[in-house]
């Protein structure tokens, strides 16, 4: 990670601007730097600043030309080690999916670590695949996720900013999960699938595919009501008395031939503007 994603080197950097760092101290070089972006911003504090650096393996100076020059090299090692890992970690996880085996930094719901079924966990996922194809809706198989008493797999998990993961359920959540190829042990590389895996199925692929087509049609209603209307009402306000707007109706009731909808000031009646012209607008 950058130096930016990691707060505690960013407290030590602004420590040592503000002076208050004779020395910093590690156990190498590359626990300090992990880029020669961040090098370069340590190189310029130390210059200006007149800061050591100490590891396990010797001073650094990076006040002079040689500390430097040393510097850069071990960092530009590290940095190919750490890519050269990179490489090996690729290529090992896309064998382990070619050979149809489970690849799962965290358990996934309904299975336990090694592909075996938490059975428990997968009869909800297998029931909710029926839903689908039945023609229930997300929201409704989200609440009975919500109504079995399972959290999600995440749940005391930290987030980025700290916070932890309830383990509440979600719709896009629920729909991740249905539209995983794992749960008809299928195995996928970079979204494609390249395998039929070796663990246990919690449905069949025929299953698995019926609910991928309905989950993705582009004809599907993921919500929201169709064209959004009334866009103004709770944010705009009249120009004349200061009051919001309200929706109303002229050239009769609503659902008359006739009638258009306005925005009707909500005060005195200042204004009034036809709604399709604004919103549209």
């Amino acid at each position: 990670r950058s130096a930016s994603e990691r707060p505690g080197w960013r407290k030590v950097l602004a420590m040592i601007e503000a002076g208050e760092v004779d020395v910093v101290v590690a156990y190498h070089l590359d626990r300090i730097t992990r880029t020669m972006i961040d090098l370069e911003e340590l190189i310029l504090l130390a210059v200006d600043r007149g800061v050591g650096v100490a590891t396990a393996n010797g001073d650094i100076d990076l006040t002079t030309d040689t500390g430097r020059m040393v510097a850069r090299i071990l960092a530009a090692v590290a940095r190919q080690e750490v890519e050269r890992k990179g490489e090996r970690q690729t290529e090992a996880a896309e064998q382990r999916a070619r050979q149809g085996k489970p690849q799962w930094s965290t358990r996934p719901f309904g299975y336990e670590r090694d592909g075996s079924l938490r059975e428990a966990e997968a009869a909800l996922v297998r029931s909710a695949y029926t839903d689908v194809v039945s023609g229930a809706s997300l929201a409704s198989i989200t609440a009975t996720f919500n109504g079995s008493g399972f959290t999600t797999t995440k749940v005391h998990q930290h987030r980025k900013d700290g916070s932890e993961y309830s383990g509440a359920w979600d719709t896009p959540t629920v729909r991740h999960i249905l539209l995983s190829a794992r749960n008809a042990a299928i195995g996928v590389y970079r979204g494609e699938e390249v395998s039929p895996g070796t663990w246990t199925p919690i449905v069949s692929p025929e299953t698995y595919r019926a609910a991928v087509h309905i989950l993705t049609s582009p004809t599907r209603n993921s919500g929201g009501g169709g064209k959004r209307q009334n866009l103004l009402t709770g944010v705009a306000h009249c120009a004349e008395c200061g009051e919001g707007v309200k929706v109303g109706w002229k050239g009769g009731r609503k659902g008359d031939p006739k009638a258009y909808a306005v925005y009707v000031c909500r005060g005195k009646g200042c204004m009034s503007m036809p709604v399709d012209g604004a919103d549209d607008y």
